[in-house]
């Protein structure tokens, strides 16, 4: 029984330990940092979507809507070296804080900083700004938008 147990043990910090490293069990590899900037990139080429806002008193409504990137080529010429892999260690009010629970379960397998023009209309007009943030990513390369909140 003793053996079963320690070998259960041994498996779960084994899987723990790859998934903190960055193992992508999904897809059962690694991923390379270009591929962590290429999910990132995908990301923002998609834009802010399309929304309306109302003013407090609730007589104006302006209509947002994102432009998206029409190619990964259009993204890069707007947008060059906009992508980069930095450490986990930004400071508090910059960038997300992930926690050793957040590595184990692969939420946290790289942070990209970004620069990048954001593209909208709003109320028809054409409006850019130049956004620079952080993105975190899962062990298999998604964005992970759950921690959005917490990193601005």
């Amino acid at each position: 029984m003793r053996l079963i147990i320690a070998f259960i043990l041994v498996l779960l910090v084994s899987a723990g330990g790859l998934s903190a490293g960055g193992f992508c069990f999904g897809q059962h590899r690694f991923l390379s940092d270009r591929e962590f900037i290429d999910a990132v990139m995908q990301d923002l080429m998609k834009g802010r979507g399309s929304y309306s806002m109302h003013s407090i008193d609730g007589k104006t409504r302006t209509e947002i809507s994102g432009i998206s990137y029409a190619s990964k080529d259009e993204f890069n010429r707007d947008n060059p070296d906009c992508c980069s892999i930095v450490s986990f260690d930004p400071p508090r009010d910059s960038g997300p804080q992930f926690t050793l629970l957040d590595y184990v379960r692969g939420n946290a397998a790289k942070l990209v900083k970004v620069k990048y023009k954001d593209r909208w209309t709003e109320d028809g007009q054409p409006k850019t700004q130049i956004v620079e943030d952080y993105r975190g990513l899962t062990n298999c390369g998604e964005v992970n938008h759950a921690r959005d909140y917490w990193w601005k």
